[in-house]
């Protein structure tokens, strides 16, 4: 569509004035001067270039102010240039005068095409062709009009209709299947292109446009024989080039993509437009969002309406919760191809997002008990809550929560506790969020009053630091309840990501106790992602070690205890047909780890999840872990979690 865009707008600067020119008429007779000023300005008006003709056509209408053809050529050059509302009152004059003047009629609406009031446009095209029913140029100005305002059986039908008169026009046929690939009609786009080369089996474009094309029907290996094909044929190329690195970027062959583009500067030379394209992918490929902002925005300096730029950049705005540059970006994407489903479809979750309240309800039933380790806990919990976007960047979130304790030696204990959140987003920079809770307790139980903050800093891509205060009530067993025990977290926590591949963490926590007992936390993982979605395999690995300062008998308290864990994470995307941010995904994850703990216990955990978002409004969760020890009186754990969102 950017390419029919493009065409279109040259054709009307060619045919504008040339369709039906019998019917022109001059007033006073132009001196030799000044035609040949009038060729000069309508040819750089044909040229695009309005500010220069705009000198000449000012001045030759002053002097011939009732030359139809010098005011034509003079509201052209006003309406494609900077006054749109200058040439509307110029070209209305003209239509009071000549108001059956097809010429007039054909450039007004062309102007008011360019200036994107897509329905008065189509309107004066439909009027001209019930008078000129088979003039292809105005069938041909329908047909893009008409794909570009979304109505995409008219506009095929139009191309058809001029493209069984033209059966030799090649390019006509590759703007037919361009709207077919935009508009997911795959299959007919490619037959169209392999029935072009028929014909003409060397047309090194046509042969692109069906690599093309066999890369976005996910026929990936087709595809890459066809890039290989014509890069053998045409080795100075750069195109296929960059477009198989493209390609192999989509199949998940990072490294090598980055590796095709690096041939492009040895067997060619110095390439701008790949070497910037490169650069951003590379940056996209790992993850480094605020390198790729930069390497994106710098590619589209170049390169203004590249769809893969600007696709790319608007998919690392939403990742990073930039709503405003993710909607702008998006909005472009549609400018120069309207078709454009997977943008359309980023941009109506974008739109949601910043501009909707979310509401959540969920249920969570937890169950754990060890006699060793001093915890007798279980609880159902039913929460609702509400997140409001209230400016760029800042979200409120209310939350009310009623948990049901219950032990093996008391009755329940009904708690009831009511929450408030603000989030601050500068992402992928620094973002903070900070709360308070405020729970009412049934038997007597003080009420109680929890409050965190967290502040998150990326000073580089592979690096995060994160610092966070939490207070919270213990609730490990009715003990801790009656003593109204509370514990402060004070939590540092450093994040090394060179790739998409690993991941090494550390962390330190200092726990302070009502009880003026104290705790200390060190910890590290690291996480291999070995294979890449829609089917995600990761192993996992932490090593924990803690220490109280004081031994106390109805806590779980050790002065020296650390394990090791270890496992794998399998996480299977359903929908594989799309992948990008803003599709409607459907997934469940399966997680096992073995933990081995100092004391020379043994213990496992079972993790399975299913996610499923009906609409781009309303999405549920649902999750359930097993945690399973030997011996079987350490420690045992089940939990069970559904939740369900809804945008309004």
């Amino acid at each position: 569509m950017n390419n029919i865009k493009r065409i279109s707008v040259f054709l009307i600067f060619v045919i504008s004035f040339t369709i039906h020119a019998n019917s022109l008429y001059a007033g006073e007779p132009l001196s030799k001067e000044d035609k040949a000023r009038f060729g000069s300005a309508q040819s750089l008006n044909n040229l695009g270039r309005y500010d220069d003709s705009l000198k000449i056509l000012e001045n030759l209408y002053e002097l011939y102010p009732d030359n139809k053809e010098i005011a034509v050529e003079f509201g052209k050059a006003l309406g494609y240039g900077k006054d749109f509302h200058e040439a509307k009152i110029l070209l209305d004059s003209l239509l009071i005068k000549h108001p059956d003047d097809i010429q007039i009629r054909f450039i007004y609406a062309g102007m008011l095409e360019t200036n994107q009031r897509f329905s008065e446009a189509r309107a004066i095209y439909a009027e001209l062709l019930k008078k000129r029913p088979f003039d292809e140029d105005i069938q041909l100005r329908m047909a893009r009009i008409s794909g570009w305002m979304g109505d995409y059986d008219a506009c095929i039908t139009y191309y058809n209709s001029i493209i069984s008169k033209r059966k030799s026009n090649i390019s006509l046929k590759l703007e037919l299947a361009e709207i077919f690939a935009a508009t997911q009609k795959y299959v007919e786009a490619i037959k169209l292109c392999r029935e072009i080369l028929s014909s003409d089996p060397k047309n090194k474009e046509v042969r692109l446009y069906l690599a093309r094309f066999l890369s976005w029907n996910k026929r990936y290996g087709e595809s890459i024989e066809a890039y290989d094909s014509i890069i053998k044929d045409h080795p100075s190329w750069p195109a296929p080039r960059r477009e198989k690195a493209r390609v192999l970027g989509w199949m998940r062959s990072y490294k090598e993509s980055v590796e095709k583009y690096k041939v492009i500067f040895d067997e060619i030379g110095p390439d701008k437009g790949s070497e910037l394209e490169m650069l951003s992918k590379e940056a996209f490929y790992k993850r480094f969002d605020k390198r790729s902002i930069t390497e994106y925005n710098r590619w589209l300096e170049f390169e203004k309406d590249d769809l893969e730029a600007l696709y790319d950049l608007g998919q690392v705005y939403s990742r990073q919760m930039q709503w405003e540059n993710a909607r702008r970006t998006y909005e472009n994407v549609l400018r120069v191809m309207p078709p454009h489903f997977r943008a359309q479809s980023s941009l109506s979750k974008v739109n949601l997002y910043s501009r909707s309240p979310m509401v959540e309800a969920g249920f969570e039933f937890f169950d754990s008990g060890s006699s060793s380790r001093h915890t007798d806990k279980q609880y159902y919990d039913m929460h609702s809550c509400i997140r409001l976007p209230i400016s760029k960047g800042l979200y409120l979130e209310t939350r009310e929560d009623t948990f049901v304790h219950r032990f093996s030696n008391f009755r329940p204990l009904v708690r009831q506790r009511f929450s408030g959140s603000v989030e601050f987003n500068r992402k992928p920079f620094f973002w903070a969020r900070a709360g308070y809770g405020y729970s009412v307790y049934s038997e007597n139980i003080d009420n109680s009053h929890n409050f965190y903050e967290e502040v998150n800093v990326r000073p580089l891509d592979p690096l995060l630091f994160t610092a966070s205060h939490r207070r919270e009530d213990v609730t490990d067993s009715i003990d801790t309840f009656r003593r109204n025990l509370t514990k402060d977290d004070y939590k540092i926590c450093g994040l090394f990501s060179p790739n998409r591949r690993i991941s090494q963490g550390v962390d330190y926590a200092y726990s302070y106790y009502s009880d003026r007992n104290s705790k200390n936390t060190l910890g590290t993982d690291t996480v291999l992602m070995l294979i890449y979605e829609p089917t995600i395999l990761k192993a996992f690995y932490r090593y924990e070690y803690y220490g109280f300062r004081h031994k106390k008998e109805y806590i779980f308290s050790p002065n020296n205890f650390y394990s090791n864990k270890a496992g794998f994470e399998w996480k299977h995307l359903i929908n594989t047909e799309e992948l990008f941010w803003g599709i409607n995904a459907t997934y469940y994850t399966l997680r096992y780890s073995i933990n081995f703990e100092g004391t020379g216990n043994l213990g496992h955990t079972l993790y399975a999840d299913l996610h499923r978002d009906w609409t781009d409004r309303l999405s549920t969760h649902l999750e359930w872990s097993k945690k399973i020890y030997h011996p079987k009186d350490i420690y045992s754990e089940d939990r069970v979690t559904v939740r369900t969102k809804y945008y309004f």
